[in-house]
């Protein structure tokens, strides 16, 4: 088609204001949350004590998983990722990473819409698919995860492929992997559309090298790191045997048998969730890119946890950016569209979708968790006991304040009785009396209270209604 010189100059002001508007709003998002005691443990304070522990040469041993944190996410971008810690260690850094990766999301959409020679709406429109998406928000929101650092460059596959540049597209495809494991299946699918497509080197790269990287990562690196083991995520796909290979066995020879493991009614969701944002993307014309949402999609449905198949988490972020490029081809072939529909249209609908979920927060797809805007308890008095906690002494804490204290080797969650958790090993013990989000976790911390004002070991250095911090009698290392 030809090239519209000044439509794609609008176009890029636009989606360059589109895009600063959303890290903006991402960054924010999060780091208010942050403030507010809303991260967890899982996994903001996992992945902020590796990057600390790396950025100081003192290996990957996250006390929270006892185990280094490479056997259980396949995520080797942390190395490079651990120099940010070597100018900003903080939270707050990574949350500034993760959103600006996810609003740079919009710019390999929008070359790709310019490719394919789109205009100014219709290339928004494309755009919006992506940035407008739940799924976005709330893989942001919910604390930190390096997926989010490879997911948005899915797109550039697709614009590599269509400029026949095989080296750029191997690079982007290793940075992809790199962010972690699992991803490699997304590529390998990427790889077989293109195929498909008749872009055959390209799709047969990425093909192989992602079959080649999840074996090579998941059953040679990962149990072969000390301590290591296959990737925790194995597990919540046990009914299906117990190595990789019974798995894809009883995938490929069994299917009627799988398919009766799965929870028809939380899929069936799961799956309108998805579609309802950007339905009018899906049609035959597009339908060869859903290989490309195949493992994912996959993955979700046949795992045993629920919270798999939820918009309110990481898990779905591969299959957006495929979205976006499904839109631009969808909007390259415009007699392909109903006549009631116009790209005007598809950007109202799709930051619609964005919003009427946040604000209604009673949509079963989304509920109050992760996206939860007022602190539970006394923020005051959280951060007065974090504040008294020296650094890097060792910490006993629950869930949300944990991603406050990350910064040490020795850090401990209270999620057991305290006979199994051995509060003695640690210096400090804080106990949040109310900030918790179900009863289960009050008990146990006001189980831990009575222990430690009972025991001896520790003495009450902070009591205050919201938290006590208790500090062990002795001499303190």
């Amino acid at each position: 088609m030809r090239s519209r010189p000044l439509a794609n100059l609008q176009g890029r002001r636009v989606v360059a204001a589109l895009g600063a508007v959303a890290w903006l709003l991402l960054f924010v998002c999060a780091a208010f949350r942050h403030a507010a005691f809303q991260s967890t443990a899982f996994d903001l304070a996992i992945f902020d004590q590796a990057l600390w522990q790396l950025s100081r040469g003192e290996g990957a041993r996250v006390s929270l998983l006892g185990m280094n944190i490479f056997s259980d996410h396949g995520a080797f971008i942390l190395y490079p990722l651990s120099l940010l810690y070597w100018v900003v260690a903080s939270p707050y850094a990574l949350f500034a990473l993760q959103a600006l990766s996810l609003a740079l999301g919009a710019w390999p959409l929008l070359l790709l819409a310019e490719k394919r020679g789109l205009g100014k709406g219709e290339a928004v429109a494309a755009v919006a698919i992506y940035l407008c998406n739940p799924v976005v928000f709330s893989a942001n929101l919910f604390d930190f995860h390096p997926e989010t650092l490879g997911a948005p460059l899915i797109p550039l596959l697709f614009l590599f492929a269509e400029e026949r540049k095989l080296l750029r597209l191997l690079l982007v495809a290793a940075a992809i992997m790199s962010c972690k494991e699992v991803l490699s299946l997304t590529v390998a699918a990427v790889g077989v559309v293109m195929a498909l497509r008749r872009r055959w080197a390209p799709g047969a790269s990425l093909a192989l090298g992602g079959l080649a990287w999840f074996v090579l990562v998941t059953q040679v690196v990962m149990p072969g790191i000390p301590q290591g083991a296959a990737p925790n995520a194995f597990a919540r796909y046990g009914y299906l045997g117990e190595t990789l290979s019974d798995k894809l066995l009883a995938i490929g020879f069994k299917p009627l048998e799988v398919a009766a493991q799965v929870p028809i009614r939380s899929t069936a969701l799961y799956i309108v969730s998805l579609v309802i944002p950007c339905f009018w993307i899906f049609r035959r014309q597009t339908a060869v890119f859903l290989l490309a949402c195949a493992p994912t999609i996959l993955l979700n449905s046949l795992s045993t946890l629920d919270f798999q198949r939820s918009l309110r988490f990481q898990y779905s972020l591969p299959l957006i950016p495929v979205f976006g490029v499904m839109a631009v081809e969808l909007l390259a072939k415009r007699e392909l569209l109903p006549r009631w529909w116009s790209s005007g249209r598809a950007v109202l609908f799709s930051f619609a979708a964005l919003v009427v979920p946040l604000v209604s927060r009673n949509i079963a797809a989304f509920g109050l968790y992760p996206v939860a805007w007022a602190p539970i308890g006394s923020v005051e008095a959280l951060s007065r006991a974090v504040a008294l906690i020296p650094p890097e002494a060792s910490v006993l804490a629950s869930s949300r304040l944990l991603p406050h204290l990350a910064h040490r080797v020795n850090l401990g969650l209270i999620d057991g009785e305290p006979e199994a958790l051995g509060f003695g090993r640690y210096v400090y013990v804080v106990v949040d009396k109310r900030h918790s989000r179900d009863a289960g976790d009050l008990a146990l911390s006001r189980s831990m209270e009575s222990a430690l004002r009972s025991g001896g070991s520790h003495e009450v250095l902070l009591d205050l209604p919201d938290v006590a911090l208790f500090r062990r009698v002795g001499p303190q290392p």
